[in-house]
């Protein structure tokens, strides 16, 4: 077998953005275009932003998902597209240090959740191989 391609070995260090979907990308540029034109581009990493504006905005499109309107009233594009984007906004602000952390003290949802699980049965599925920008280790420890 022929020496590997130095540009191989340097791009498998790399985010393997193969795993995301490219349909992910396309429908969440048309939300963040209409939010650009609507309150400036990036505007977040200007100004910190308040994490549970872009929770409670996303649990909005969602419900509305949830209940059977796919697309937003106003800018006639997809819900899940719209929630996808805001959670891109948070990831974004909290790589960058601009994400306020206005959430009420912890509640017991996680620990709720696995014991549901525990208690039918149901067996979660691994995310060991998700990137390391926001492991939980690394968050609790404020890296």
């Amino acid at each position: 077998m022929a020496d590997p391609n130095p540009k191989d070995a340097c791009g498998k260090r790399k985010p393997p953005l193969r795993y995301a979907p490219p349909a992910l990308l396309l429908a969440v540029s048309e939300v963040m275009e209409v939010g650009a034109r609507k309150y400036g581009p990036f505007n977040w990493r200007d100004s910190s932003v308040n994490l549970t504006t872009y929770i409670e905005a996303a649990q909005r499109h969602l419900m509305c998902l949830q209940d059977g309107q796919d697309f937003d009233d106003e800018t006639r594009l997809h819900h899940a597209a719209h929630a996808a984007a805001c959670m891109g906004i948070v990831l974004d602000a909290l790589s960058l240090g601009k994400l306020i952390d206005d959430r009420f003290a912890p509640g017991a949802a996680a620990a709720l959740i696995a014991d549901r699980v525990a208690r039918t049965g149901a067996s979660p599925s691994g995310t060991s191989g998700v990137s390391g920008m926001l492991r939980v280790s690394e968050v609790e420890k404020g890296l």
